[in-house]
Parts: structure tokens; C-alpha cells; sequence
């Protein structure tokens, strides 16, 4: 099952590099972290995403209100 969640990690880090203020697409990386057993890297995916749009766009993602990652919505 690794190699799925390697193939949605690729998948997900692609679309943020093409279109890098889409939330579908961190919302992809930050779910698929957490199935590799790397809470960690999700919980930083979610801060920095966070911080992108606040920077850019004055605004929280929507995963806010409802989180990803249960781990991810610590310190929201």
C-alpha cells in the first residue's frame, strides 16, 4: 500500500507546483502524510500552506473549520 501513497504524495506535490494557492491540492498532501505515518510533515505542509495564504490572500484555508488531519488542527 506504500507505493499508493508515494504515487498520491507525487500526485498532490504536483498540483501545488503547477497551481501553488489551490486548497484541494494541500489538502491532498496534508491527508496523505499522515497514511505514511508522517504526522509531522503534515502538521508543516498545514502551517506553511496556512502562512502562503495569509501572505497572499489575507485568508485561513477552509480546512480550519473543519481539519484534514486531526493533528494538523492543534495551535489552528
Amino acid at each position: 500500500m506504500r507505493g499508493c501513497h508515494a504515487l498520491a504524495l507525487e500526485a498532490a506535490l504536483s498540483c501545488v507546483a503547477i497551481e501553488p494557492l489551490r486548497e484541494s491540492a494541500h489538502c491532498a498532501v496534508v491527508a496523505v502524510h499522515p497514511a505514511e505515518h508522517n504526522v509531522v510533515e503534515a502538521v508543516r505542509h498545514n502551517e506553511a500552506f496556512r502562512r502562503l495564504l495569509r501572505e497572499e490572500l489575507g485568508l485561513e484555508p477552509s480546512w480550519n473549520r473543519r481539519p484534514v488531519c486531526p493533528a494538523c488542527s492543534r495551535g489552528s
